[in-house]
C-alpha cells in the first residue's frame, strides 16, 4: 500500500536527527544523558557550564545589535534620555535574537529611539521578537504595497475602488479589486499579518466625495480628483505596532503592482502621478 517512506522516518534519517540532537546538546551544555561517555562534572557544574555559554551567545547578540545600532547613528543627530524601562525591556529581548539580518532591524530600533525617544513601543519590541525570518520577509511584502492616504500617516495596503450606482440610472455601480496574490500577498497571508497583530483582518473603507485627494506609495505621489461623489477605496489597514515596525522597512516598489493599482484607480478618478 503506497511507498512507507513518506508516512515513516527511515532508520537514516533517525541516526542523523539522533546526531544532529546530540551535537546541539553538546553545543549547550545539556548532553550529560545521552553521551557516550559520562560527564566528568556534576550537575551544578554542568549548570554552570550551560549558563557560561548562554549568557555568552546573549552578550555576543548585543554586541552585534549595538554594534548595527552605532553604524546607524549620525554625529548629526542630537540624542535625548531613553525611558529606564524600555531599554531595559530592548536588552531583555535583544539579547535572544540570533538572527543577523534580524539584529540589524533591532539595531535600527535602538538608533532610532536614541534619536527620537518613544518611537518604538515595548509592545511593537514583543512582537518583533517573535517575528520568524518568513514572517518578516512576509511584512515586507505589505509594506512593499503599502500606501498613506491624504494626511493620515497610517499605512494601508489598498485592494479596492468603488463607485456607486448614480441617480436615474445614468450610471451602475463599479467595483474594481485587486488580487493580491500576484503580488506575494496571499490572503492566508493577511490573516497570519493580523494573528501577529500588524494588520487589521477585516477591509476597511474610506470615502472620497469631491476635492482634491493624495496618496503616497513609497516615492510615488498619485493626485487623485474623483469623476463621480461618493467613490471608495477598500484597504487593510496596519495597527499601531504594525506602523511602527513599518518605520524599520525601506520599501522596494512593485512595478506589476504599481500599473494594476494606477490602472484600477483610472476608472474612478482623474489620476496625475510623479515621485
Amino acid at each position: 500500500m503506497g511507498n512507507s517512506s513518506l508516512t515513516h522516518p527511515t532508520t537514516s534519517n533517525l541516526n542523523n536527527a539522533k546526531s544532529d540532537l546530540a551535537k546541539l546538546a553538546k553545543r549547550f551544555g545539556l548532553d550529560a544523558k545521552i553521551a557516550q561517555s559520562k560527564s566528568e562534572k556534576n550537575l551544578f557544574q554542568r549548570a554552570k557550564t550551560h549558563s557560561l555559554f548562554a549568557e555568552t551567545l546573549r552578550q555576543d547578540n548585543l554586541e552585534n545589535i549595538v554594534e548595527h545600532a552605532f553604524k546607524d547613528c549620525s554625529v548629526d543627530q542630537v540624542s535625548e534620555s531613553l525611558d529606564p524601562d524600555w531599554i531595559n525591556a530592548f536588552w531583555s529581548m535583544a539579547a535572544q535574537v540570533h538572527n543577523p539580518k534580524m539584529q540589524s532591524l533591532w539595531g535600527k530600533i535602538l538608533s532610532m529611539e536614541i534619536a527620537n525617544p518613544a518611537s518604538f513601543s515595548v509592545k511593537s519590541l514583543s512582537v518583533l521578537k517573535l517575528l520568524t525570518q518568513r514572517e518578516a520577509s512576509t511584512f515586507q511584502h505589505a509594506c512593499d504595497l503599502s500606501s498613506v492616504i491624504g494626511a493620515d500617516n497610517n499605512h494601508k495596503v489598498i485592494v479596492a475602488a468603488h463607485r456607486p450606482s448614480a441617480k436615474f440610472g445614468l450610471s451602475r455601480a463599479l467595483v474594481s479589486k485587486l488580487k493580491l496574490g500576484q503580488y506575494r500577498l496571499s490572503y492566508h497571508q493577511i490573516l497570519q499579518l493580523a494573528d501577529l497583530g500588524l494588520l487589521y483582518e477585516r477591509e476597511l473603507e474610506s470615502s472620497i466625495n469631491d476635492g482634491e485627494i493624495r496618496i503616497h506609495q513609497g516615492d510615488l505621489l498619485y493626485q487623485l480628483r474623483p469623476r463621480q461623489r461618493h467613490c471608495k477605496l477598500s484597504y487593510y489597514r496596519f495597527t499601531p505596532v504594525g506602523d511602527e515596525l513599518a518605520a524599520l522597512i525601506k520599501a522596494s516598489p512593485h512595478t506589476e503592482y504599481r500599473s494594476a493599482f494606477a490602472q484600477m484607480l483610472g476608472h474612478f478618478f482623474e489620476v496625475d502621478s510623479q515621485t
